[in-house]
């Protein structure tokens, strides 16, 4: 197995330990994710593992969460690819810089993505989508 693609098996287990963790704060998950079915999905799971949370479909938007309300956001889930200027690095980049608290894992589809993620940033956690969904689900804490 390549080491690049055991870091992202490795992703759900590092996951895991932060939603448990969390799950006894107050406060809400944002959800960064263009594509507002798969958003509603994610926060529908996120509710099954009793926490909040905050759709953005565009980085502006995702952004302006964390500036306004970023000591309420306990956790992020982000995808690369998001509506809007930028992408999901640039809210990475926010959060690394201003909330460097706040545990994110970044949901992608692309492997490309994934890569460059991991190169930029080698302490973010990344999961697939797709087929790594039972990962996620598992890393959220729901059965399936």
């Amino acid at each position: 197995m390549k080491a690049a693609t055991r870091s992202y098996l490795d992703a759900s287990q590092k996951a895991r330990t932060v939603i448990r963790h969390i799950t006894c704060k107050q406060g809400f998950c944002l959800i960064a994710e263009k594509d507002e079915m798969h958003a509603s999905l994610l926060s529908c799971m996120l509710e099954h593992a009793k926490l909040r949370s905050m759709i953005a479909t565009n980085v502006e938007d995702a952004i302006t969460i964390l500036h306004e309300d970023g000591d309420n956001v306990i956790c992020a889930v982000i995808d690369y690819y998001l509506n809007g200027s930028g992408n999901g690095l640039d809210v990475i980049r926010e959060i690394e810089h201003r909330h460097s608290s706040i545990p994110y894992v970044v949901h992608t589809d692309s492997l490309k993505a994934a890569s460059e993620v991991t190169g930029r940033f080698p302490n973010a956690n990344v999961i697939l989508k797709g087929q790594d969904l039972m990962r996620l689900l598992d890393a959220l804490g729901v059965s399936a």
